[in-house]
């Protein structure tokens, strides 16, 4: 009896150690699991679940109009694009060849429109946030194929747009042929020295030959009569 004690005790001492580091890897788990929630909520340099679109107005600009673009914010949590002024707001790239060349321009002056806005621009949650490129008219000076590239920090994914600026087109001058008007061409009457002379009858002539026909007539009437006379 007084050799199983010692086992006895030396196992309730191993059951109780095996509980204690169970016990143990427990709340350091929880307390790990707890810190790794708490600092993904509160880490600035890493966004939630979510994404960021860019959007233009339009796909095709005329020569000089001025670009337009739209951030939206599709993150359950404010997100902060930065203010590059004086430089260009968004990468901007444009196509020769075969691949994209990158474009720069400066604002010159302090009275531009992005010298006044915040370095940090917030853009709330399903927020949204328009701008344009007129401070930096250099940009898209030229006709072609141009993308706008958004880079924000601590986001994985660039959204992109691609673009084209039109060719100006030719104006063609229509040369309107002239109208002459014309006048209808007057009746020149003809030479009366060439007209032949048509013959004029008199009117006294008319009624005595009309008599003359009507007397014949009457002889012959008579004439007739008196035959049917020695007839009988």
């Amino acid at each position: 009896m007084k050799n199983n004690i010692p086992v006895t005790k030396n196992f309730l001492l191993t059951r109780q150690l095996f509980v204690w580091l169970i016990f143990y890897f427990v709340l350091v788990g929880g307390v790990f699991a707890y810190a790794k929630e708490w600092y993904s909520q509160h880490d600035e340099n890493q966004l939630p679940s979510g994404h960021i679109e860019l959007m233009m107005s339009k796909s095709a600009y005329q020569l000089g109009e001025t670009v337009e673009f739209t951030v939206v914010n599709r993150f359950p949590t404010t997100v902060y694009v930065t203010n590059h002024c004086p430089n260009e707001p968004l990468n901007v790239y444009r196509w020769e060849g075969e691949q994209w060349v990158v474009l720069h321009d400066t604002v010159l002056g302090g009275k531009s429109v992005c010298a006044s806005e915040e370095r940090n621009v917030a853009i709330p949650t399903e927020g949204s946030r328009t701008y344009n490129f007129s401070d930096w008219p250099n940009l898209f000076k030229e006709p072609g194929v141009y993308r706008i590239a958004l880079v924000v920090d601590h986001y994985i994914d660039i959204p992109f747009e691609d673009f084209v600026i039109l060719q100006p087109a030719e104006v063609v001058e229509i040369m309107e042929e002239p109208v002459y008007k014309t006048s209808p061409t007057p009746v020149v009457p003809a030479d009366p020295a060439i007209v032949e002379e048509v013959p004029v009858v008199e009117e006294s002539k008319i009624v005595v030959v009309e008599e003359v026909e009507e007397e014949k007539e009457r002889e012959d009437e008579d004439e007739d009569e008196r035959e049917e006379e020695n007839d009988d």
